[in-house]
């Protein structure tokens, strides 16, 4: 039933798919029951029902995604492969059924969907309205110090100097990617639109946002922000602000490494400085050398990197490219740099008057999702990827995509 009614309204699949996309519910009643997207999988299912019968009512709609459609169906068909030869069928299984087949559905659904011009202000400040709520919630629990849903985090609470919080999300770095996407949304619009009282009031919200970001104490998160100001800097101030910015940065790096101090705990701990990510970073690296063209199969990172059955239970590379090269070889790195080259060339080709600012905000926000995945490992994981590189392509494309969703004359502002 609501497939029939949204066959005509597709755009609220993907509009109901960001603003649900980063609940994970608990299945059943232990805190430690895995933690699913399943309100998400209840919008793509209806979205799939939508796309079904507006196909029975009519001819197909249109798919938009070009080579960016190939390369990631390509990618979940080697991922799908592999389950053929990986190290863990279970662990295999649950990532495909539970992320690679909805998302690359989800994808394809973006795909058809005509662009609205009307849609656009309405997702910001729900993005920004869901942040701020978020916000405030971390807040309430850092002042409480009590959490909800992850006991690791509440029990490494009681070790540390500091209280981190993940507001209504399972994991911190998850919150903290949300509210690094919330303020690029701001400072984007701010650099790019023009200005209006409701926007420029609108900056306040910065600074709730940021001070749950903080809390999360995500440094995976704060790296992401960094990068996303960076590429938004150089996309509207061009290549000097953009090298004078990064030069800085690279003074303040080489300044920091050449203290005798800072070299020393860099070469006793970086492990320890980098939560143990450089150790598995190089495990991983291993397993793609031991197995350098097919991988050891989706969801066997943990399995052949493990020494002990602790380790293989609980392993994860946290860099994106590298679970990659474990899991699926250099035959996934290939597909990846695919889906790469095909989000970079569609970003490089000309776009309306009107649309070029949300694309270019859309773009930031998913070179902050990419960065963050070099450090969390939650690229093709995260349905915010999916939906941020199929957005992108959609408004990179010069043909009229709107006169497919509302039936009438594109407007040319997008």
């Amino acid at each position: 039933g609501l497939g029939a009614v949204l066959s005509t309204r597709l755009w609220l699949v993907p509009a109901a798919a960001l603003a649900v996309g980063w609940l994970r519910l608990p299945v059943g009643g232990d805190v430690d029951a895995p933690k699913l997207l399943l309100p998400l999988y209840a919008v793509i299912a209806t979205g799939l029902a939508a796309l079904l019968v507006r196909t029975w009512r009519g001819p197909p709609a249109p798919q938009r995604l070009g080579r960016l459609g190939w390369a990631l169906a390509a990618y979940v068909a080697l991922a799908a492969a592999s389950l053929g030869w990986t190290a863990d069928l279970d662990g295999g299984a649950v990532d495909l059924v539970a992320f690679y087949l909805p998302f690359g559905a989800l994808a394809a659904i973006v795909g058809t969907v005509g662009l609205r011009r009307d849609l656009v202000p309405p997702l910001a400040v729900g993005q920004l309205a869901l942040a701020t709520a978020f916000a405030l919630f971390a807040l309430w629990q850092w002042r409480s110090e009590e959490l909800l849903w992850n006991r690791k985090v509440e029990v490494a609470n009681v070790f540390n100097p500091f209280f981190r919080v993940n507001s209504a999300f399972y994991d911190p770095s998850m919150f903290g990617r949300f509210q690094v996407l919330a303020l690029l949304t701001l400072v984007g619009l701010l650099a790019l639109v023009r200005p209006s009282r409701a926007l420029l009031a609108s900056a306040l919200l910065a600074v709730p946002i940021f001070a749950g970001l903080y809390l999360t104490y995500s440094q995976s998160s704060y790296v992401s922000l960094v990068a996303g100001l960076l590429a938004l800097a150089a996309a509207v101030w061009r290549r000097p602000a953009a090298l004078a910015i990064g030069g800085l940065a690279a003074l303040a790096v080489v300044g920091a490494l050449a203290l005798p101090s800072t070299r020393a705990a860099l070469d006793a701990n970086l492990n320890r400085v980098t939560s143990g990510r450089s150790g598995l970073v190089e495990r991983g690296l291993e397993a793609w050398r031991d197995h350098p063209v097919a991988g050891v199969g989706l969801g066997g990172f943990g399995e052949a990197t493990g020494r002990t059955p602790g380790q293989q239970a609980r392993f994860a590379s946290h860099t994106a490219p590298v679970s990659t090269a474990a899991e699926l070889g250099s035959a996934g790195l290939l597909a990846l740099a695919g889906v790469v080259l095909a989000v970079t060339a569609a970003a490089r080709r000309p776009a309306a008057p009107g649309r070029r600012a949300l694309r270019l905000v859309l773009g930031v926000e998913l070179v902050a999702v990419a960065v963050h995945a070099l450090f969390y490992n939650a690229l093709f994981e995260d349905p915010y990827a999916w939906v941020l590189a199929s957005l992108v392509v959609l408004y990179s494309d010069a043909r009229d995509a709107t006169s497919a969703e509302v039936g009438g004359p594109a407007d040319p502002s997008g």
